[in-house]
């Protein structure tokens, strides 16, 4: 949900007359359109999102994990033990063939992707993003898209996002505006190492 700070100007007369067929304002009539312009622009920079944001599920640290493994999907995988469930922000190796610590891509994928189902349409502010925690596969630069469960196709947020410089760190990333979503799909476009390769989170936004 998003409000705006409203402003209120009383309106004064101001004078203004004809001179050689140009319209001519009075000094007065020009510094109260002044104020106008100023009030309004003042007015749409101040809106803000008036809700109480919080992981929806995909953090293997969150207690109140509700999104299912099924629930990923991705563009390719390295191997199964790279598959796009463990994609999961804070996923670690567990020194198994078939749990690695990440998302990654096979090397020769040119266009990644990797999807989440919220098992709902929600109110999403943003994402979190990881590198690999089990080598140097990291995502610098990623699009993301998204779909609503009546759509059939996906919209793009008009921004590159900035991504991660190493493994470990968690990088945030807030949209332009709030998004309504059951599906959301990072782009990766630029990464660090021989394919591309995550772990993230999506940002609930509850009134």
């Amino acid at each position: 949900m998003t409000k705006y700070l409203g402003l209120y100007v009383r309106i004064i007369r101001v004078d203004s007359y004809l001179f050689n067929g140009w319209l001519v304002w009075t000094e007065c009539s020009i510094k109260m359109f002044s104020i106008l312009v100023i009030f309004t622009i003042f007015s749409c920079s101040m809106a803000e999102n008036n809700c109480n944001e919080y992981n929806v599920g995909l953090d293997v640290n969150n207690l109140n994990q509700v999104i299912p493994d099924s629930a990923f999907s991705a563009s390719s995988q390295a191997t199964y033990g790279y598959r796009a469930a463990r994609g999961r922000l804070n996923t670690i190796y567990e020194r198994s063939s078939d749990k690695k610590g990440g998302w990654m891509a096979t090397n020769t994928d040119t266009n990644p992707w990797i999807n989440v189902d919220l098992q709902a349409d929600m109110e999403v502010a943003g994402v979190i993003t990881q590198g690999r925690q089990c080598g140097n596969n990291w995502v610098t630069e990623f699009r993301v898209e998204y779909k609503k469960s009546d759509c059939s196709s996906y919209h793009t947020i008009n921004e590159t996002f900035i991504g991660n410089t190493d493994r470990n760190t968690e990088v945030r990333n807030n949209f332009p505006t709030l998004i309504t979503a059951r599906n959301i799909r990072i782009h990766p476009e630029k990464w660090y190492g021989n394919a591309a390769s995550l772990r993230f989170e999506v940002i609930g936004c509850r009134e």
